[in-house]
């Protein structure tokens, strides 16, 4: 087994999974702290017809980033598919145990929710995203989340803390990006981060019960969706009272 305090040598070797974790995270911190100092008025001076070449090249890149990046570690042997949750599943085990998990998550999301509420009232809820933007991005992040948790999964003999470090990783990138930092700042993109960040820490939760990366990201984009429209149901009820 590999340690965490492996030689520096090893650690930016191409070869080494955590190479790739470093550059993920590098290229990361780059381009977001470059998009925010640009900001959205950069995008106004450009031509129209070029705008839409930008959103196509910004959606590729994403989608090598999110899925092309994790994918070519894949296929180079640096994660192993079983333990990443991607073969040898027992799909009827997992789904007794994906259900009531699923069902805890939604349930601790609207406690959180209705939690915020009985603080401050005048919290809004921002509507939910399109279902297809929704699976887009649901799909991303669990993969992107697996990509960062499965070399600490590999680095140590507990399963738990190798999931937390994991979790850390992905606290760290958020960090590292300004346009993060500052919805926090911010009360009407606040709740859609702390829904995120909560997900995060129920889907880590989740996987580490089942392995199973394929039932995990089902339940991703569901309890989304229905904690998204909840939500907005709790906000509007205590608008209307």
């Amino acid at each position: 087994m590999e340690t965490i305090l492996a030689p520096a040598s090893l650690i930016f070797s191409p070869h080494n999974l955590w190479f790739w974790i470093f550059t993920s995270l590098l290229f990361s911190a780059l381009v977001n702290s470059l998009t925010w100092r640009l900001g959205p008025r950069a995008s106004q001076t450009i031509p129209r017809p070029l705008r839409w070449a930008l959103v196509l090249l910004r959606e590729g890149g994403r989608f090598l980033y999110f899925v092309g990046l994790p994918y070519l570690a894949l296929l180079n042997g640096l994660i192993p598919a079983a333990q990443a949750g991607l073969l040898n599943q027992d799909w009827l085990r997992d789904l007794t145990l994906a259900l009531p998990l699923g069902a805890g998550a939604f349930l601790m999301l609207i406690f959180l929710r209705v939690l915020l509420l009985w603080r401050d009232k005048t919290l809004p809820s921002g509507p939910p995203a399109h279902f297809g933007v929704a699976l887009r991005e649901s799909a991303y992040q669990e993969i992107h989340w697996a990509f960062y948790r499965i070399a600490p999964l590999l680095a140590v003999d507990d399963p738990a803390r190798g999931m937390a470090l994991g979790l850390g990783i992905v606290a760290l990138e958020a960090w590292l990006n300004p346009a993060w930092r500052e919805r926090w700042r911010n009360p009407a993109l606040a709740l859609a981060a702390l829904r995120t960040s909560a997900l995060a820490v129920t889907m880590v939760v989740v996987f580490g019960i089942i392995g199973n990366l394929w039932l995990t990201l089902g339940l991703h984009v569901i309890v989304e969706r229905a904690s998204g429209w909840a939500w907005q149901r709790i906000a509007g009820a205590s608008g209307q009272a």
